[in-house]
């Protein structure tokens, strides 16, 4: 006979999991030599949480397939279950929960960083951004315990979840006073600045893009290294995965830039300050700066590059077909 397995048992038991790695999470992010680990430990507790809160709808939505699963094999561990953002994407279709496309990229920004980590990638990143970006996630958790399982919690998880989240909004607290005070301090830059992007890095909207310079983050630091900084800030800014992208018959948005010839203009750019007004520029040079609205660039005709030549040809093809006569 099999022996019977209530799913609710299973959710707590998988609420208690994922308060175990928060806990950590916390405790490491209070040593800023720990913030490597308390990456790992954040997204493991999100994505714990995740599948808990699936469970606790129906054990089968937190299968990445029902077929064949077992109610006995997920518990045993035997099932392999959905991660972080295909998680809130059933919450969010199939359950129903309201999660804002901003909550999704907050658990994404985590999710980058616990990937760049185990990748050990995470060598020359900015202690600042890193846990300027590990925020977003402590604020999405403290709404998601708040709102999925405190209320009506048995007494044990009730108190787990209560100590866990006071500890918690303290870390988080700590941070963000600290953003608060560095944005006051570099708000004379911020003031002079004419264009400003979101940082891909930070996540705060300090991206300095002075023309002929590379763009500069005022508040965390980052550098733009050209063709890999356009990359950067079209995934982790406008969200774009290049394979899906492609795969799903869009276009890349980067092309090469006219003024330096390199791969990094991006094309829909973000602004979130333009002190010179007028039409924004939905196309920014990664590597020098260059910008430009998007009437002021056409498509060559015989290349598809973007060229501001009048021509309707950039000038490659230009003294190509030239150079043929």
């Amino acid at each position: 006979m099999v022996p019977h397995v209530d799913p609710a048992d299973i959710s707590w038991a998988v609420v208690d999991s994922g308060l175990d790695f928060l806990q950590r999470a916390v405790e490491e992010l209070a040593d800023t030599s720990q913030t490597k680990y308390a990456t790992i430990h954040l997204y493991s507790a999100i994505e714990v949480l995740i599948k808990a809160r699936l469970i606790h709808e129906h054990w089968t939505l937190a299968c990445a397939k029902a077929d064949n699963a077992t109610l006995a094999g997920l518990k045993a561990g035997n099932v392999v279950t959905v991660g972080a953002i295909e998680g809130l994407k059933r919450l969010k279709s199939i359950v129903g929960v309201s999660i804002s496309d901003a909550q999704m990229k907050d658990v994404e920004a985590v999710r980058r960083q616990r990937n760049r980590v185990v990748h050990f990638v995470l060598v020359d990143d900015d202690e600042v951004a890193t846990r300027t970006e590990l925020a977003r996630g402590l604020d999405f958790v403290v709404w998601f315990l708040q709102e999925h399982f405190q209320p009506g919690a048995p007494a044990a998880e009730a108190s787990l979840i209560s100590g866990v989240l006071s500890d918690l909004v303290e870390v988080l607290v700590g941070i963000k006073q600290f953003v608060a005070e560095r944005l006051v301090r570099i708000q004379g830059a911020l003031d002079v600045a004419d264009l400003l992007l979101r940082c891909p890095a930070c996540s705060q909207d300090t991206l300095d893009c002075s023309e002929e310079e590379e763009p500069r983050c005022l508040f965390c630091g980052w550098v733009s290294d050209g063709p890999g900084g356009a990359d950067t800030y079209v995934v982790s800014v406008l969200g774009l995965s290049e394979y899906a992208t492609v795969k799903d018959g869009g276009i890349w948005p980067i092309y090469t830039c006219p003024e330096c010839s390199a791969q990094a203009l991006v094309n829909g750019v973000e602004v979130k300050k333009n002190a010179q007004g007028g039409s924004p520029p939905y196309f920014l040079c990664f590597s020098c700066g260059y910008r430009a609205a998007g009437q002021d660039l056409t498509e060559c005709s015989r290349c598809g590059e973007l060229t501001q030549n009048e021509f309707g040809m950039c000038d490659d093809c230009i003294d190509y077909a030239v150079s043929r006569d």
